[in-house]
């Protein structure tokens, strides 16, 4: 009797990986089909299921709606009222979105205002006085109505830690989901410190895995805007925070307290985090130390009343507008 003949796993529906259709293809197959080619053959042709170029022929409506830039005939948007300078921009906006699909980049409201804002911009130059009068502020009820015109509609991502991009992601109906990133393991911590009036803030400590990552092999870490410390968890440890205290932390607050006139005499409020010392009584005499109660953290700890979530925004917001 002859030995039962293996299951491939590499042709199994589970091990089949989906592929994304770029717009070109899309477009190509509407086209072969319109001169007459039949499904099996085009999806031959291009590697293809049949129920691929099937469902793809099936929408080829909103396809080519989606392309031309056209109203669905769902929306009830008036684009007479655009003008040139506007209708160039969104069309430009869209193919710039294609693209960041196509690079599996996430974008969110965010992203696409302040491109659409540089993309008007641009265009407004390049016109010249014929378009001086014309303005633009990207507000949302303009970003719903061109979520409308252009047939977008969005999904979560998944998205990063520290080198995070944004968690959505806007494309054409027609697609239902979207490849995601893998989510990166490097990790960083950094120590936010200032006081109570807000108009002194320490220099940020931050610790990351690499003492001397490649991207800063020709910068001197006394030029980073950063206090640079190393080990491999990324963790402020005892060593590292009693040296942020002593050589930051004091020389710091002592020379604020000259420059305003006052006298060094310093209340520091410190949580349970398990890189703060027990004990820091005696450390210096001009300085009192003050733990909060365990477990009080969130609603006690100054730093996160609204500090530490606005250093994030503010963060996301520069990494956006450097990345575009």
């Amino acid at each position: 009797m002859a030995p039962k003949r293996k299951a491939d796993s590499s042709n199994g529906s589970a091990s089949k990986k989906r592929k994304t259709i770029i717009m070109e293809v899309k477009l190509d197959i509407i086209k072969q089909s319109k001169n007459g080619e039949m499904p099996k053959n085009i999806a031959r042709s291009l590697g293809l299921s049949r129920s691929t170029v099937a469902t793809i022929l099936k929408d080829k409506k909103c396809i080519v709606e989606h392309v031309k830039g056209s109203v669905p005939m769902k929306a009830t948007v008036i684009t007479k009222q655009h003008s040139g300078l506007i209708i160039e921009m969104e069309r430009l906006l869209v193919l710039w979105l294609e693209d960041q699909n196509q690079r599996r980049i996430p974008v969110s409201f965010m992203v696409i205002q302040e491109k659409a804002k540089r993309l008007f911009k641009a265009l407004k130059k390049e016109r010249g006085e014929e378009s001086e009068s014309e303005e633009f502020s990207a507000s949302r009820s303009w970003f719903m109505r061109f979520k409308a015109r252009a047939n977008y509609h969005n999904l979560k991502v998944q998205g990063l830690f520290w080198k995070r991009m944004p968690n959505q992601k806007y494309i054409a109906k027609e697609e239902k989901s979207v490849p995601g990133h893998k989510a990166s393991k490097e990790r960083l911590t950094l120590l936010l410190a200032g006081n109570v009036a807000g108009n002194f803030k320490l220099k940020l400590l931050q610790v990351y895995q690499a003492e001397n990552p490649r991207a800063l092999k020709v910068i001197w870490k006394s030029q980073l805007p950063v206090i640079w410390k190393a080990n491999k968890k990324a963790w402020v440890t005892l060593a590292v925070f009693e040296d942020r205290l002593i050589n930051n932390f004091v020389p710091s607050v002592e020379w604020y307290c000259i420059k305003k006139g006052i006298p060094f005499q310093v209340l520091l409020v410190l949580d349970n985090a398990p890189g703060h010392p027990a004990q820091l009584g005696d450390f210096h005499p001009n300085v009192k130390v003050v733990y909060l109660p365990p477990n009080t953290m969130a609603l006690l700890q100054p730093m996160n009343q609204g500090e530490i979530a606005s250093f994030k925004a503010y963060y996301l917001r520069r990494t956006i507008a450097m990345a575009l």
